[in-house]
């Protein structure tokens, strides 16, 4: 759903996310990026209005250097073909907050590139109290998805065995679709019991994103 080219389709695919997202693309590796959307629950998580940054570069928007730091994490993301997860001082005009980033790539047949992100907002950058206290609440609610998961596969099991052959196939890819969900919330789950205070070091490479990882294994056109 995120490496669509239609982009009306991929607004829809990343406003019906609960999490903050954004998109950035460019032609080709020689064009800079452009922020493309921006989704409700990043306005509403941030406070910056969409038309701010839909539309312009991060040069545009953000001081040289965030500006520079944001373009060489994206262009690494890109060249290693893999998701990135890193920490960041973002300035877009209201004093510098502190985000956790999350970005995927995504390479068009046409040549075109883009970055397919989340962005979560942390506390105080030394407030660890705050921050064990949000790694409390995803152990909590990861472990309340994954009773809610079993449900739901339980629930759809029950649906396949009484459907017809069509059907059938079609509730197996939402089946499969839903293990993969169980799998990234145990990632979460283990990351998150692993974590330490996130710092600001160059980014890294990362094995667990829910969201990468579900984007990896089953597309919404797919079911």
């Amino acid at each position: 759903m995120y490496t669509t080219p239609d982009l009306k389709e991929l607004r829809f695919a990343l406003d019906s996310s609960q999490v903050p997202m954004f998109a950035a693309e460019r032609p080709s590796s020689r064009d800079p990026f452009e922020f493309i959307h921006v989704n409700r629950a990043n306005v509403a998580e941030s406070g910056i209005e969409a038309r701010m940054l839909v539309g312009k570069t991060p040069a545009d928007v953000l001081p040289p250097p965030q500006a520079r730091a944001v373009i060489s994490r994206y262009d690494d993301c890109l060249r290693r073909r893999q998701p990135l997860r890193y920490v960041e001082h973002i300035d877009l005009g209201r004093g510098p907050r502190l985000w956790s980033v999350t970005i995927q790539p995504v390479h068009g047949a046409a040549g075109w590139e883009r970055i397919v992100g989340s962005a979560i907002e942390l506390p105080r950058e030394h407030d660890t109290h705050h921050l064990e206290r949000a790694l409390d609440d995803v152990r909590f609610l990861s472990a309340q998805a994954d009773m809610q998961m079993a449900q739901l596969q339980h629930g759809l099991d029950i649906l396949r065995d009484d459907a017809d052959p069509a059907l059938a196939d079609r509730l197996d890819r939402l089946i499969r679709l839903c293990r993969g969900l169980e799998r990234s919330v145990a990632d979460l789950r283990e990351a998150s019991s692993a974590s330490e205070l996130p710092d600001t070091s160059p980014p890294a490479q990362t094995s667990h994103s829910m969201t990468v990882r579900v984007l990896a294994e089953a597309s919404v056109r797919d079911i």
